[in-house]
């Protein structure tokens, strides 16, 4: 980005001491000088990106030493590796077996066919899958689990195109103190926060920016909750969704209300993450204004 190492020093450690991208613009035009707020992101995101690559690096040199293959060599190689994928090249020699997800195996067996099939509410005797020589289909209960995990991720993704359950006014911002360990609250004055309670769509720029800061810090706990029955509107939306409404009382059907309560349960905890960080990106926004 041709910025002068002084400069670049002085903004990293306030970037370590956790100042806001709307912080270093408003307030330390001394330091920023005349970068504009996507120069002064840009240049947040290279830092942090280059952080990432360098606790890559520290990983990957002790998986390594811990295998015993570790060498001067090697070391130089990681030190001068300057991207992620440089050092994943290095890495993959090394690499222990992978642990597949649920979803993987389910692919990898053939059964994802079986799984749209289900969907489809199409009568399948489940029973033929089982194999006792396989490593992951063992019992009839292995293939419903992984039928289980690759129809839910199919029902996760699809609720995307529902933007009625990921409304910021379903959800409510609640702040407390923690109370684990010593907290120590130097430099900011965070009581205001200890017993905060507020709906997400009216939570002010500043007030978000300060609880993502403290909750930086290790000082709040900041959460979301839902609106009342917002839990079963998610399941009425799924069922409906894949028109799953009156199921047969047999294994696909067991299958099916089993993968909708999985569904249900990873957006419960997926859509406050989404509400957060659209919050955090408003407020951001608002900020630099």
């Amino acid at each position: 980005m041709g910025c002068p190492i002084p400069k670049a020093e002085a903004l990293i450690q306030m970037l370590d001491d956790e100042a806001t991208v709307p912080f270093l613009i408003r307030y330390r035009k001394n330091i920023v000088g005349d970068w504009s707020p996507d120069e002064m992101r840009s240049f947040k995101d290279h830092y942090t990106k280059a952080k990432e690559i360098v606790q890559r690096g520290k990983f990957v040199s002790k998986a390594i030493s811990g295998i015993g293959h570790w060498t001067p060599a090697i070391q130089n190689k990681l030190d001068c590796a300057l991207t992620m994928s440089e050092l994943d090249d290095l890495y993959e020699p090394y690499k222990p077996a992978q642990v597949l997800s649920k979803f993987v195996i389910c692919r990898n067996c053939g059964l994802d066919r079986v799984a749209d099939q289900i969907l489809q509410k199409q009568h399948i005797d489940l029973n033929r899958f089982v194999d006792p020589e396989s490593e992951h289909r063992k019992t009839m209960e292995d293939v419903k689990m992984l039928l289980i995990a690759f129809i839910s991720e199919t029902m996760v993704c699809r609720m995307a195109d529902f933007p009625r359950l990921w409304r910021e006014e379903n959800w409510t911002f609640h702040c407390s103190k923690l109370t684990r360990g010593k907290v120590v609250d130097d430099k900011e004055n965070f009581k205001k926060f200890y017993n905060f309670r507020r709906p997400a769509r009216y939570v002010r720029a500043d007030e978000m920016l300060a609880m993502n800061r403290g909750g930086k810090k290790k000082i709040l706990k900041v959460s979301l909750t839902p609106r009342d029955h917002l839990k079963e509107d998610v399941r009425r939306a799924i069922v409906d969704c894949f028109g799953l409404r009156n199921l047969p009382e047999n294994d696909v059907g067991d299958v099916l209300s089993r993968a909708v309560t999985t569904a249900q349960d990873r957006l419960m905890k997926k859509i406050p993450k989404k509400i957060q960080t659209d919050c955090t990106r408003s407020a951001e926004a608002t900020a630099i204004q």
